[in-house]
């Protein structure tokens, strides 16, 4: 705080620097308009040139719509044909005159029957024979595609040709069926593709564009010849035109009239106001440089507050910052209050003077001597205002700042690390390979099994073994055997659902089981396990039995017992089993 005060103060004294920064601060103002007014005109620009290509975008996809129609309408008149009860040539040529007078991209209409020959022409040429003979020539030509299309049963379009007229010409067949749905030939259209595209793009032409369309490398048609695609400050778009199975490519460009409509006066708008605004700003910079001292006038406890918050570098914890003297909390961040459910800092207050336990259940913890420049760490639990209890990690530190103490509290909720602390615990419990608990589980779980035989709770430990396994691993190979544990170990986990029952894998092919209840009743749920895994019938060609067994000792708790010298009578019974043949289950005597 001295120090901001002797700047002010130094500020005060030099008034011509002070008032060569204020004009440093202009010709910054006036760079950053420049900048400003450059990027908006860029921008603008973009906007532009984005607007003209979705334009041209929908223009091109009316014209593919357009031509479509088109295609679509000599279907239909496919199926005109198809409805005319009495056909002979004056009705075709009727009904073909007028199809033309529609179209005028079309230049031919032939109808041909299923053996390939024309039955009727209509051209707008003048020699009809020589025109019959060039069709049927082209019908031929295209009878891989007449077929098709009557498999399909719907019309097809050739590939684009050199029509005899020198033009590019493509054909449309619509195959044709009698009311009873009997195939009786196609109809035939062929049409010049420029005319047809010209059509077309009139509306486009009309509305400002030069376009160019293109048929592979071959120029179909141009307005504008003359003109180089890109002269309209770089807004152009290419788009592909596809009429059914053949693809062009078409190169829209506005003009330069309809480009230039497109754009404001804004930016020039925005130049002129944050010029406006620099000036503004150095007049109110010059004549109010002289009220700093005022600006920085702010109580000493709060300008310590965030000092002190600065410091601890933990600003996404719940903070506390307290004066030991007291117990006077200057400080309690949001997440705090969020944690505890208090309203204010002075809540917070009132609980560590008056009933701290509500605050925390250990509070003796919170309120040890923390000397400046060391720090605590330890994990509590925070009361929430309904009653509810939330673990946090805790670190506290003394801090002595201009010759006062303060201890500031850093909270972090701890429930996320302690649900992955007590996963990987419960992970390190887990034999990686059946699921089932591992050997320091065991040993855990068998002390307890001690404990509670001591209150006079029974329980039964069962040691069993696959029986043969070495030779199940030599002629089936390792794969197999671990799948036979894994399988074992699935067997073992169904049959002790209880949470006083509990299986674990031992070692190697070795497994134990901790069964509630004396020997006669854990017999029994041996004797089950024993018969349901042979009833599984896991092949073991090295098995007297041609499968998978397993051999059981079993050995009652007592009190007073330990656990060495209940995993050795257990051990006994199963080795009495291995004795009398496998397979069978083995009580340890009393």
């Amino acid at each position: 705080m001295a120090h901001n005060t002797g700047l002010t103060h130094w500020l005060l004294r030099h008034a011509k620097l002070v008032l060569g920064l204020i004009a440093l601060v202009g010709l910054l103002g006036v760079w950053f308009s420049w900048l400003l007014w450059q990027l908006l005109s860029s921008k603008e620009h973009q906007v532009v040139a984005e607007q003209q290509r979705s334009a041209a975008t929908l223009l091109v996809e009316r014209v593919q719509e357009d031509l479509e129609e088109q295609l679509r309408s000599f279907a239909r008149f496919g199926r005109r044909i198809e409805s005319l009860e009495q056909f002979d040539a004056h009705s075709w040529q009727h009904e073909s005159h007028v199809q033309l007078e529609d179209f005028s991209s079309w230049h031919v209409l032939v109808l041909i029957d299923r053996q390939y020959r024309l039955r009727q022409v209509f051209t707008r040429a003048g020699d009809l024979p020589l025109e019959q003979a060039h069709y049927q020539q082209v019908l031929r030509r295209f009878s891989g595609l007449a077929e098709q299309a009557r498999e399909q049963r719907r019309d097809a379009m050739t590939p684009p040709h050199l029509t005899r007229h020198s033009r590019l010409g493509q054909g449309h067949l619509v195959p044709l069926y009698d009311p009873q749905g009997a195939f009786i030939g196609w109809l035939y259209g062929g049409f010049f593709v420029g005319e047809l595209m010209a059509r077309a793009l009139i509306p486009m032409i009309e509305q400002g564009y030069v376009i160019r369309l293109l048929q592979g490398e071959q120029v179909i048609f141009d307005n504008d010849p003359e003109r180089r695609l890109g002269n309209s400050q770089g807004v152009a778009t290419h788009s592909p035109l596809y009429l059914r199975d053949t693809r062009y490519d078409i190169w829209l460009e506005p003009s330069e009239a309809l480009v230039s409509a497109g754009f404001t006066d804004w930016p020039q708008w925005v130049l002129l106001a944050s010029l406006l605004n620099t000036a503004l700003l150095m007049l109110a910079l010059f004549y109010n440089y002289r009220r700093l001292q005022a600006e920085q006038a702010v109580r000493q406890s709060k300008l310590l507050v965030q000092e002190l918050l600065a410091l601890t570098g933990q600003a996404a914890d719940a903070l506390l910052v307290v004066k030991p003297e007291g117990r006077q909390v200057l400080y309690a961040s949001p997440r705090l209050l969020e944690l505890t459910g208090h309203a204010n800092e002075a809540a917070i207050q009132r609980l560590l003077k008056e009933r701290p336990s509500a605050l925390t259940p250990d509070p003796e913890r919170w309120q040890a001597d923390f000397a400046p420049g060391k720090t605590h760490e330890f994990r509590a639990q925070l009361a929430h205002t309904n009653g509810s209890l939330r673990t946090v990690d805790v670190s506290a530190r003394g801090v002595l700042f201009h010759r006062e103490r303060f201890v500031l509290y850093s909270c972090r909720d701890a429930s996320q690390r302690m649900a992955v602390e007590q996963a990987l615990k419960e992970q390190s419990l887990l034999d990686g390979l059946t699921g089932l608990h591992n050997r320091r589980a065991f040993d855990q779980a068998i002390a307890r099994a001690i404990d509670g035989l001591q209150a006079g709770a029974p329980c039964t430990l069962v040691m069993l073994d696959v029986d043969y396994f070495k030779r199940f691993n030599d002629s089936l190979g390792h794969q197999a055997g671990d799948d036979c544990l894994r399988e074992l170990g699935q067997l073992l986990s169904d049959n002790t659902r209880r949470d006083s029952e509990q299986a674990f894998r031992y070692g190697g092919e070795e497994f134990a089981l901790l069964l509630e209840g004396d020997s006669n009743a854990a017999g029994k749920a041996a004797e089950h396990i024993r018969f349901a895994l042979q009833q599984r019938a896991i092949s073991h060609p090295q098995s007297p039995l041609g499968v998978v067994t397993i051999s059981l000792g079993l050995a009652e708790g007592l009190a007073q017992q330990s656990a060495e010298a209940w995993l050795k009578a257990a051990d006994q019974a199963l080795y009495q089993a291995k004795q009398q043949g496998r397979n069978c289950v083995v009580m340890a005597d009393v």
